[in-house]
């Protein structure tokens, strides 16, 4: 047991109340006083113990600060829908073709655009559609039904995002980057899912991001956060400019991936499996094979992100250590 400078203290403290009252026992010749002394002498034993096992006052900050703030410091850009995934109706559409089209994508609440996704001119709301509908007033412009969106920059920490969603009754945001461009969207449901989990109804028809296949063995999708593959896993991930799976496996290969394409990361194969235009939908990952056919990389990332390797054969694979 190792002992600290308290732990001296205490103990010299409770050895001179002791010989205090050894002495005043012998000088009135009375055991009781010894008697009384031991007692006071073992309570500071068992307050030392106790005083020890005590949170220490940085301890208790730190836990006091993750009840009050569960997100910590993540960013809307960590749980937006990115806007290569947002579904948005064209301000040219009637009341009637945006109602069917939120019918068919399942949505009680879409962003309606105008010259592009990066002109956002609002939100619209799938009870006041229907209740256009009712009215017999369906052929009219869905913008004239539309409500005024609110704009928020993608580095915004989703701690105060959520109490001003909360304060204002906003169920949907749209996110924009640093150019004045449409970054994605964030809902109520997003930032309620970073404490709870996954929410999901009878309605829901999107695959879960992680998906469990066997043993060691996933399928997960593009937009997974890269920490959140790594906890599960138990494995390090290199820090870059990324912040999804999809978008490491991209900047790692440094050009936009075929299906079938693979790198090695910390024992782990990741082979992408599905690729939407641009982007990595879905990714296999499992065990790594003891040799990957094609390139092998033992480079390591650059501060750019990219590897400062050389393929040796093709560009079929690559590892990452």
């Amino acid at each position: 047991m190792k002992f600290s400078s308290s732990w001296f203290k205490y103990l010299l403290c409770g050895a001179i109340v002791f010989g205090i009252g050894l002495l005043v026992a012998a000088y009135f010749s009375s055991w009781i006083a010894v008697g009384i002394l031991g007692l006071v002498f073992a309570q500071l034993v068992a307050l030392m113990f106790v005083v020890k096992r005590l949170p220490k006052a940085e301890d208790v900050s730190q836990i006091n600060g993750a009840a009050q703030d569960p997100f910590g410091d993540t960013l809307v850009r960590e749980v937006m829908v990115p806007r290569t995934d947002m579904v948005t109706v064209d301000s040219t559409f009637n009341v009637e073709e945006s109602l069917d089209l939120m019918l068919f994508n399942g949505f009680s609440r879409m962003p309606v655009c105008g010259e592009g996704i990066d002109d956002i001119l609002g939100i619209v709301f799938a009870r006041d559609l229907m209740a256009a509908v009712r009215d017999n007033v369906g052929t009219k412009s869905v913008s004239t039904k539309m409500r005024d969106a609110n704009f928020i920059p993608e580095t915004k920490r989703i701690s105060s995002l959520l109490q001003e969603m909360q304060a204002s009754s906003r169920h949907v945001s749209i996110a924009i980057d640093e150019f004045g461009g449409t970054a994605g969207l964030v809902t109520l449901e997003d930032l309620i899912e970073e404490i709870v989990g996954e929410i999901t109804d009878e309605f829901d028809m999107e695959k879960p991001l992680m998906e469990r296949l066997g043993e060691d063995e996933f399928r997960i999708n593009g937009r997974l956060p890269v920490g959140e593959l790594a906890e599960t896993l138990g494995i390090e991930i290199p820090a870059g400019n990324w912040s999804t799976v999809g978008g490491f496996i991209f900047t790692t290969l440094g050009h936009i991936p075929e299906e079938n394409e693979e790198i090695s990361v910390e024992g782990y194969r990741f082979l992408v499996e599905q690729v939407h235009g641009r982007r990595i939908a879905r990714v296999r990952i499992s065990p790594a094979r003891e040799s990957l056919e094609g390139t092998s990389f033992n480079g390591k990332l650059s501060s750019d992100g990219l590897l400062n390797s050389k393929p040796s054969q093709s560009l079929r694979s690559k590892n990452v250590r």
